[in-house]
């Protein structure tokens, strides 16, 4: 197998000074590929070629010099932009041949070694080993560090920042992705945990419950499969919060007018039910079957209702006419809530009713996002006029209060178990 290495010439490197940390390191790893980079400073003080030729008496391989122009070797941006194209370069050629690639940890500045430690440890260098040569101080041992300590802090980083962002898919694929913190990932407790919070907040509630199940860790938290519109809702509504949070306008527009319309249809069929004697709708319980008028009914008990749908869209500048036998759909529901709200004789329902006319702009945006290219606008309102509707139903028909910190404390259960994988 070839080995590629790679190294900036540092002070102690001189051609000067017998056994310097490159030779040392040069006859430790016998490397194939050898790449030393200089700064601008090492080219105006030092004769590349004489360098070139007193490195050759080391190694039976070509030594190629890369001048980077680094004018400050103590910056860590300029020294990151000035050769990352090199190095690149040099980690698309090992990798074509799967090639190890050692990477001089004790030559250069500290701002130097950090940025090459850096790169490797976040797998930007592939199979990347870092390696010391001997400080005469205290030893005279190479070591080798396959920069795991690095890998893992990197890795544990980034995946609290995903969990706290509740991006639990992301937290897996970048787990399955990157072969670190082994012992986290083969922790079967904590990836239960986090597949039931991504099948949760992905909807897939079933999925969740089955691993809610097996899991004694989260039965402290109270969880059961969604069996109604408005758990349902409560359970999107905190999915749409990781779009808000990305300041993803597109899915959050997406998701918020879709908790709407659950909510609305919610809400139509039960104030349906509680202003009715006999059922007006048919909502039947096979998904495939739309809502649709029950006509006997609603010419018998439900006169009032179908004279505001009229009075309703004939007033209106379409003027249109209305046929009862079709199915009812959501623009129909929306008529039908509207009437109900009006209706409704407590404070709560007319604090429901003002919040859903803040959402009538959601409505004409969410249905504008499949003809639109520019970025939509996200009104603050909407999220907040949800989550009062939300609060205020549960305090209507005295539902427990939604839990919108569930994921709080699935969170704290998930950062604990990858603090323990990281010590």
């Amino acid at each position: 197998m070839d080995r590629y290495f790679i190294s900036f010439l540092g002070s102690h490197d001189l051609g000067t000074i017998d056994n310097g940390p490159i030779v040392s390191l040069l006859g430790y790893v016998k490397p194939t590929h050898i790449y030393l980079f200089i700064t601008k400073g090492y080219v105006e003080t030092n004769n590349i070629e004489s360098l070139r030729e007193y490195y050759k008496k080391y190694t039976s391989y070509p030594i190629n010099i890369i001048e980077t122009n680094i004018e400050d070797p103590t910056n860590h941006k300029e020294i990151y932009s000035k050769i990352i194209d090199s190095i690149e370069g040099i980690n698309n050629d090992a990798k074509e041949s799967k090639s190890q690639v050692f990477i001089n940890l004790t030559s250069g500045t500290p701002a130097i070694i950090s940025v090459l430690s850096l790169l490797s440890m976040t797998g930007f260098v592939n199979r990347a080993i870092g390696v010391y040569a001997p400080n005469p101080k205290f030893d005279n041992m190479l070591k080798v560090d396959t920069l795991d300590f690095y890998k893992n802090s990197f890795a544990y980083n980034t995946l609290k920042t995903l969990i706290n962002n509740k991006e639990y898919d992301a937290t897996l694929r970048f787990l399955e992705q990157n072969k670190i913190l082994k012992n986290l990932s083969s922790d079967k407790e904590f990836m239960d945990i986090l597949n039931f919070a991504n099948q949760r907040i992905m909807g897939n509630f079933e999925k969740a419950y089955e691993l809610y199940q097996d899991i004694p860790m989260l039965h402290s938290l109270e969880y059961k499969n969604p069996t109604n519109l408005y758990e349902i809702a409560s359970e999107y509504y905190i999915s749409a919060q990781v779009a808000i949070a990305k300041n993803d306008s597109f899915q959050s527009i997406l998701k918020l007018g879709i908790i709407r319309e659950i909510l609305t249809s919610f809400l139509c069929q039960k104030l349906l039910k509680e202003s009715y004697a006999e059922e007006i709708i048919i909502y039947d319980t096979k998904e495939e079957r739309p809502p649709r008028f029950n006509l006997d009914n609603l010419n018998t008990y439900g006169q009032d209702l179908k004279e505001y749908i009229i009075n309703t869209l004939s007033n209106s500048k379409l003027k249109l006419k209305f046929d009862f036998s079709r199915e009812v759909n959501a623009y129909t529901e929306g008529l039908i809530l509207e009437y109900l709200l009006e209706k409704g004789n407590t404070s709560n329902l007319a604090k429901i009713k003002r919040n859903f006319h803040i959402l009538e702009e959601l409505k004409g945006e969410r249905n504008k996002l499949a003809h639109r290219l520019s970025t939509p606008q996200i009104n603050k309102k909407w999220n907040a006029s949800i989550k009062d509707i939300l609060i205020l139903i549960a305090e209507e028909f005295s539902y427990s209060q939604p839990d919108f910190s569930s994921y709080k404390e699935i969170n704290e259960i998930l950062l604990t178990k990858l603090k323990q994988a990281l010590n």
